[in-house]
């Protein structure tokens, strides 16, 4: 039965985490519990519903009807105020009906914020930025009400496109209304079914969703894994497969966002000189964080920035915005604006939306304006480091702003964020199918608004629920100084 629970939920890279022994064994009887628990309710329960003529059949999966519904607390959380370094949300509590309802206290809990992707931040009431969004919006309105193609094009559109390629350093950009849909609805007009195309195997949904509706011909990669990639680039031009699509595509990520992994990007370069593929390069967690600019991936190593193809990212994760972009050559944007979908049938970004991107890219660009990126750095640095010292595993890099907290055992994955919150801090619980079944997490977001106070309570806060559920390894506190140095990118990997 453990097998067969083994192959119904796999792990998609159980040998990257720490080495638990009891913990693997402890989750897959769960697992097991579970599948148990969903057939025989299944065998057994009235294939007749009651009080439900006229109305689409109900069919809950064995996630949302006997996992997902008691843990309903931890998600949809109400938020009362700006994300920033501290959050203040409503107090509820799940009803005594198995997970369905909640009870609301009528009061409000303020918290440090370790789970909104503000990683700049950006969000705020006041200021300039804040003044030229509603300068904006008392010109413009709060929208167009139509696509870019009618009637709902604004001289801020132009403007931000112009601005997006200038902070990029590529010729041109396109911006989409939504994040999500810029990979979803752009992917297919760029690729085809004659396009093969190599994809990490943790890539964004919206990426996968794309890469659906364009029938291309797809092939995965292990996730950061380089020399994988490779070895399938020489089994396809060894057996002359090759010849049959027009053109190679490989799609990645900048940092992806339930790892905290960076991408190797060198490594990709060396592999594009030798098997002539294109790059799709996916932002949306590098863009306006990583490099000493905030200029993305290709500004943390120090790459041309047109040794990559494709630039696509959102500005709601860095600059408090909405929508996402594409960029790179003059002939590739032009083709978008064109044959997109986004930019034919998705209402344009509302201009003050717009205006707050752009004045948020400017202060990066000017003097000083990094002082943002270098403190977000800074802090993703000290949490991480400070988490590796007290025994605890962390997935990915030190220098994104990602800090994943593993923690194989989802009820204890719960236990832990529920008792955070408890004790005043916010963060996000990531477990199986969004992750491999012995890889749930907790998930901490940094940001530049982020006190170092903050972060210690933080740090002394998990560290004492932690010990609860006995959670923490001294073996990587011991070796923490080689872990943290093993953490730690190689900008030349050449």
């Amino acid at each position: 039965m453990l097998q067969l629970i083994k192959t119904l939920f796999p792990s998609n890279s159980e040998t990257n985490g720490p080495k638990w022994i009891l913990e693997p064994i402890l989750t897959r009887i769960c697992y097991s519990i579970l599948f148990l628990g969903s057939i025989i309710g299944l065998l057994f329960r009235s294939t007749h519903e009651k009080d439900r003529e006229g109305y689409p059949p109900l069919r809950p999966r064995i996630y949302l009807q006997h996992g997902l519904r008691h843990v309903r607390d931890l998600s949809h959380t109400p938020v009362k105020t700006l994300p920033g370094e501290f959050l203040t949300i409503e107090d509820r509590k799940l009803k005594d009906d198995g997970g369905w309802g909640f009870d609301y206290t009528g009061k409000q809990i303020t918290c440090v914020d370790m789970g909104s992707f503000n990683y700049l931040g950006f969000a705020s009431n006041d200021g300039k930025i804040m003044d030229d969004v509603m300068n904006s919006m008392h010109t413009f309105g709060l929208t167009g009400c139509s696509t870019r193609n009618e009637f709902g094009e604004f001289p801020v559109h132009n403007e931000l496109e112009k601005l997006v390629a200038k902070f990029l350093r590529v010729e041109d950009a396109i911006v989409c209304g939504s994040g999500f849909a810029t990979n979803v609805l752009n992917i297919p007009a760029i690729i085809d079914e004659k396009t093969l195309v190599f994809s990490d195997a943790k890539n964004h949904s919206s990426v996968v969703m794309g890469l659906r509706l364009s029938k291309a011909s797809v092939r995965v990669f292990r996730h950061n894994d380089l020399r994988h990639l490779e070895k399938l680039l020489i089994k396809l031009f060894k057996s002359g497969e090759v010849h049959n699509y027009d053109k190679i595509i490989i799609i990645v990520e900048g940092v992806y966002s339930m790892d905290g992994s960076i991408l190797r990007l060198p490594e990709l370069l060396r592999l594009k000189e030798i098997y002539k593929f294109y790059i799709y390069l996916e932002e949306a967690h590098s863009f306006g964080v990583m490099g000493p600019n905030g200029g993305g991936i290709v500004d943390y190593f120090n790459c041309d920035p047109n040794s990559v193809d494709i630039y696509m990212g959102t500005f709601s994760k860095s600059l408090w915005a909405a929508g996402g972009y594409i960029a790179g050559s003059r002939q590739l944007v032009q083709h978008l604006r064109e044959n997109g979908y986004a930019h034919a049938y998705a209402t344009a970004i509302p201009p003050p939306i717009a205006q707050q991107i752009i004045s948020s890219i400017q202060s990066l660009m000017d003097d000083g304006g990094t002082a943002r990126v270098a403190q977000l750095k800074s802090n993703s640095t000290y949490f991480k480091e400070e988490l590796i010292k007290r025994g605890f595993f962390i997935y990915g890099d030190l220098d994104s702003p990602i800090a994943p907290v593993a923690c194989p055992h989802p009820a204890k994955v719960t236990f832990i964020i529920r008792e955070l919150r408890n004790r005043g801090v916010i963060a996000a619980a990531v477990g199986h199918p969004a992750v491999g079944t012995l890889e749930a997490r907790m998930r901490f977001c940094m940001s530049a608004a982020h006190s170092k106070e903050s972060l210690d309570y933080v740090v002394e806060q998990l560290t004492q629920v932690a010990d609860l559920v006995f959670l923490r390894d001294f073996r990587i506190a011991k070796k923490c100084e080689e872990v943290i140095s093993a953490k730690k990118v190689l900008k030349n990997l050449d």
